[in-house]
């Protein structure tokens, strides 16, 4: 897998920076405060600090330069994917697996403060993290464990970069630091819901296993936002979609996010997925 270029990250924060300035559904306090604060973290996180990142009511405690960009990705891929198109309603019931610190859950929330959502996280270090930066949200439940195909235990090997980190490793992980971490199935997680707008899969290459034990969970949830991993697990992203077609006849994809990684070689894609 290839690195991204700082050359390539300095566009994309550009990008990310244009979409942010212009975006209207974001009161110009709001998008004044997101650019005063991103250049109070930038100076923080230079000096190896942290930074509590503080827009509307999130207060996000970002580690690095990774949790800033995905942090502000999320704010711009939610609005994009989710709430420009009207996928969802005025107070939808949103499962993110996968939460990490919980930039996701921020940025649903940003925009959609009546969400009620579902946070997991396996890693404890980073569930300790990801508990602290949204527990202060109204209708935000936190858990700490992976998603499987079955309840058990799962060896999570911790990444450089916490978003990275996976139980699914490739030649390209470090198999350093790993954790042992609790599994449980969706189906488990979710019992008490009846219906659910969204359920989101970001999990590093454990896509499949995932949706193996998630089959009563994708049968009340109207759209599946998942992270297809290009390069990395066993997942091939074909048969994963193939599989949630046997698993749900109707669904059918809606719309493909951006490619991350270099333009040549892909390493993973949001595809957002009409389950009904």
């Amino acid at each position: 897998m290839k690195l991204i270029t700082l050359r390539e990250l300095t566009g994309k924060s550009f990008h990310f920076d244009l979409a942010i300035a212009f975006n209207t559904d974001l009161r110009i306090e709001l998008r004044t405060q997101f650019f005063t604060q991103k250049a109070l973290a930038l100076a923080a996180l230079s000096r190896g600090r942290q930074f509590h990142f503080k827009i509307g009511k999130s207060d996000i405690l970002v580690n690095s330069i990774s949790d800033l960009g995905t942090l502000q990705s999320c704010i711009v891929d939610f609005h994009d994917e989710l709430l420009s198109p009207r996928m969802l309603g005025e107070a939808p019931v949103l499962i993110d697996v996968g939460a990490n610190i919980g930039q996701w859950t921020s940025s649903a929330k940003l925009f959609i403060p009546n969400a009620k959502i579902l946070a997991v996280e396996p890693d404890p270090e980073t569930f300790s993290t990801l508990a602290k930066n949204i527990g202060g949200f109204e209708e935000v439940e936190c858990v700490n464990c992976a998603a499987g195909a079955s309840p058990g235990s799962a060896l999570l090997y911790r990444q450089e970069l916490s978003i990275m980190s996976t139980t699914n490793p490739s030649e390209d992980d470090t198999l350093n630091n790993p954790v042992e971490v609790r599994v449980r199935c969706l189906d488990e997680l979710t019992v008490d819901y009846s219906e659910i707008d969204l359920l989101k899969v970001d999990v590093e290459g454990s896509e499949m296993e995932v949706l193996s034990g998630a089959e009563t969970t994708l049968s009340k949830s109207s759209l599946l936002l998942v992270e297809l991993s290009l390069a990395r697990g066993n997942t091939n992203a074909i048969d994963l979609l193939a599989k949630l077609k046997c698993m749900q006849p109707k669904s059918r994809i809606v719309k493909f996010g951006r490619p991350l990684g270099l333009p040549s070689e892909p390493y993973c894609q949001d595809v957002l997925i009409a389950l009904r």
